[in-house]
């Protein structure tokens, strides 16, 4: 696999998922990354496998992963992802005092998906790069 659209960017598109898959494919793509799953994952495991598309990646919410890293990327592992990546930190999370919190979650969800054989990654945004003072950004 050497490139792959992050389906999130197709999110306002009105094509159906699979004329998206389709869409993506016929681009020169060989992978998209899922930015939380169809409601049905058999019929686009299927439609993946004929476009010939690979899913490489996830984009799994924090939330979703503190409440049960195993039980969340479960349904995932249908689509033979190997890296997991947690797209965003609520910004009251990023504040003085709380950003431990967040950092100590991160790194306990990382050490439980590399036990799982999966990669984590990190998807940032600006909020990660306000300065904290004294809790104020």
């Amino acid at each position: 696999m050497q490139t792959a659209v992050q389906l999130y960017s197709l999110s306002a598109s009105s094509l159906s998922l699979t004329a998206q898959l389709k869409a993506v494919a016929d681009a020169g793509f060989d992978g998209v990354e899922f930015a939380g799953l169809p409601a049905d994952p058999k019929p686009v495991r299927s439609t993946l496998n004929r476009l010939e598309l690979a899913v490489p990646s996830a984009h799994i919410p924090l939330g979703d992963l503190e409440s049960g890293v195993e039980s969340t990327v479960e349904p995932y592992r249908e689509f033979d992802i190997e890296t997991v990546v947690i797209p965003y930190v609520d910004p009251k999370r990023l504040d003085e005092g709380t950003i431990r919190g967040a950092t100590a979650a991160i790194d306990s969800i990382a050490a439980d998906l590399a036990a799982l054989g999966l990669r984590p990654a990190y998807h940032n945004h600006d909020a990660e790069f306000q300065r904290i003072v004294e809790g104020e950004r």
